[in-house]
């Protein structure tokens, strides 16, 4: 698929699927984006360190100086949810943009089912026919063999953190179908 490239694919019997991410211009600056985010992330994270460290070095300064040990455990205590905080800030910043990239790009992730012609052998791209094309990027699928009881084969998309099973079942004459390939909106209510 020209502008794209393989993100993951998986073929058994008689189903091909591939699941295809952009590799052009947008994709790259996001790509791009991502690593410099990540960059300013360590350079902030760095940052806090040293202030950590110099933090650290006032509390033993105030420790020193203060007869008082409830004073300097406030101290401290104070320091370390203040840099909890700031790291949690951080992560979830870093996290809400990493989501963000993915979900733009991933829509524009196409998913292509071809399944084998009757009584082709397979090994020319001819003898496949795609008959689902659907943009909604998959992170992993897998497949399962045919079912010799039905002719049927499961297909799982995993997307995040979420399972979602597919029965394959298409004629042994793919020509019966129509005009394919099928361009759903949806394969699922929430895929």
């Amino acid at each position: 698929l020209e502008g794209h490239y393989c993100n993951c694919a998986v073929g058994k019997d008689r189903y091909f699927v591939i699941s295809f991410w952009p590799y052009e211009e947008e994709a790259i600056r996001t790509i791009w984006e991502g690593v410099k985010v990540l960059r300013e992330a360590k350079k902030s994270q760095r940052m806090l360190e040293k202030e950590n460290k110099s933090l650290k070095a006032q509390v033993s300064q105030l420790q020193r100086r203060l007869s008082e040990q409830q004073l300097i455990a406030d101290n401290e205590r104070d320091l370390r949810i203040e840099a909890y905080k700031q790291a949690e800030r951080l992560r979830r910043m870093q996290q809400r943009q990493e989501w963000q990239r993915n979900e733009r790009l991933r829509y524009r992730d196409p998913i292509h089912i071809y399944a084998l012609e009757d009584n082709a052998s397979g090994t020319c791209a001819k003898d496949w026919k795609l008959i689902v094309d659907y943009h909604k990027g998959a992170h992993n699928i897998q497949l399962s063999p045919a079912d010799p009881h039905n002719a049927t084969q499961e297909l799982e998309i995993t997307e995040n953190d979420s399972i979602y099973l597919f029965d394959l079942i298409a004629p042994r004459n793919l020509s019966s179908l129509g005009l394919l390939p099928v361009v759903p909106s949806k394969l699922c209510e929430k895929f």
